[in-house]
């Protein structure tokens, strides 16, 4: 199973729009998935399970309950582990055992599905290190302005940290950049800047840029999948960005 976490500290990057569609591109493609959604905004969750009744929530897992028991079925392909406001309590706890109760959480099921992908809050609390600690693959996701940008510092600072703490081997595998407008000069701008920053940090820009698109907000105004209906830029961009993410291991 590959994990990913889907994290920035700051909000309205595109971060839960993102852990969305690229875990129902993979279940469109017929890849087991499991979405965890670990932000006590819960926006993922109320997209994805819409009137579903849950059979749990994740803030369950932080209390020691089986993640098996807490999993809700959306499809063939595609399960969630939702969220709830509870999760807001867990923000400020601390310590090593409570960041790797997700770790050991996943453990057993990692045979059950081909990928994992975690949405986070709006912040680096346990919550958002959890996440990272338990995946195979850290995605930022940011806007193509400056004030996105300024988290890839502390982030990176932050898994440095956690390597020392952990010893486990922690890195970003790029930034991808959301409301994109190939037509405005600040957008190319501003990707090249992130560009340039990437490589001071040792990562990468992913070559998909998610374009700015009515059928995102749409999306989550009404609990729709992007894939479904008629086409949008953001559909295309989103399968490029599987494609690129996944070929890349």
């Amino acid at each position: 199973m590959i994990t990913f976490a889907i994290v920035n500290q700051k909000g309205g990057t595109g971060k839960s729009t993102t852990a969305q569609a690229l875990a129902q591109g993979l279940e469109k493609r017929r890849k087991k998935v499991l979405l965890i959604d670990l932000d006590p905004q819960a926006n993922t969750t109320t997209t994805i399970a819409q009137l579903l009744e849950l059979k749990g929530t994740a803030s369950n897992i932080f209390k020691g309950e089986p993640m098996a028991e807490q999993i809700t079925p959306i499809s063939k392909y595609l399960s969630l582990l939702a969220s709830s406001q509870e999760l807001y309590a867990l923000e400020n706890k601390s310590g090593k055992d409570q960041h790797l109760i997700l770790s050991k959480a996943l453990e057993p099921l990692k045979k059950n599905y081909d990928y994992c992908i975690i949405d986070t809050p709006p912040a680096l609390s346990v919550l958002t290190i959890s996440a990272i600690l338990a995946a195979n693959k850290i995605i930022v996701v940011a806007q193509a302005e400056r004030y996105s940008f300024t988290g890839l510092g502390l982030i990176s600072n932050t898994l440095q940290g956690l390597e020392e703490i952990t010893g486990k081997k922690l890195a970003i595998d790029g930034v991808l950049l959301t409301r994109y407008n190939s037509r405005l000069k600040l957008s190319k701008d501003m990707a090249e800047l992130m560009a340039e920053i990437c490589k001071n940090y040792n990562t990468r820009i992913y070559k998909t840029k998610i374009r700015e698109c009515s059928a995102i907000r749409e999306a989550q105004a009404y609990g729709d999948n992007i894939y479904e209906g008629r086409a949008n830029n953001a559909r295309t961009d989103y399968k490029k960005f599987i494609d690129e993410v996944v070929n890349n291991g």
